[in-house]
């Protein structure tokens, strides 16, 4: 299946390793789509709620897309596209910054 091209992809709050998770729904999402630049918002493992015995394989087919988005396809070890900010750390320009670099 030929994947859709996507600018942009922001996932939050996906809460893995919790029974309410979509994971199945998700992994069919991703496999839909490339996205150039891809955003982790924050609660993609949920650590309050996680269980060690709940961790079923749809979860770890999640995170297998979400790395798979970040691959080079010429296999040179790049890193491309992939923004993980913590908010709370940020000074507080920085996300005015960061919306003017992706309006470019």
């Amino acid at each position: 299946m030929k994947r859709r091209k996507v600018d942009l992809l922001i996932l939050s709050d996906i809460h893995l390793g919790t029974y309410g998770c979509h994971a199945k729904e998700l992994v069919k999402y991703l496999k839909s789509i490339q996205p150039d630049t891809l955003i982790l918002n924050g609660d993609i493992i949920d650590m309050w709620q996680f269980r060690k015995k709940y961790w079923p394989d749809a979860h770890t087919k999640v995170l297998k897309q979400i790395i798979g988005f970040n691959v080079d396809p010429n296999f040179t070890d790049a890193l491309d596209g992939l923004i993980i900010l913590d908010i709370e750390d940020l000074p507080e320009n920085t996300l005015e910054d960061l919306q003017r670099g992706l309006r470019k």
